[in-house]
């Protein structure tokens, strides 16, 4: 009976999953924190939201939200240099990677999801 139980617990766990996959291209953006920003306090705002504000300390920080205006402005700040880079996020959700260059200066690499 035990097994019973587990096995549809573990069914359903498996379907909601599956689920969760599909919401990601369906209305979410991803940020994805690539590279150059481990040690380096960032500040990422969509729109007046601030989503992350904290020292990075690895170079895979994905964060995924859904935004509830159609234009949304995404802005960068590095707050040991100062320095703040703003950006247009596609209409369409889709991912977007975020690297620095050797000069400090922030990349915006957008890429639509893989199922579209």
């Amino acid at each position: 009976m035990s097994f019973a139980v587990l096995f549809v617990v573990i069914f359903f766990l498996s379907l909601s999953f599956e689920k969760m996959e599909e919401v990601e291209a369906k209305g979410f953006y991803q940020l994805e924190l690539a590279q150059g920003f481990v040690g380096d306090s960032t500040q990422i705002y969509v729109n007046d939201s601030l989503l992350y504000e904290n020292v990075v300390a690895t170079d895979t920080l994905k964060i995924t939200f859904k935004p509830f205006d159609e234009q949304h402005l995404l802005m960068v700040s590095d707050l040991t240099t100062q320095r703040t880079r703003s950006y247009n996020l596609p209409k369409e959700a889709c991912r977007v990677i975020l690297s620095k260059d050797e000069e400090g200066l922030v990349e915006f690499l957008p890429e639509r999801w893989e199922n579209e």
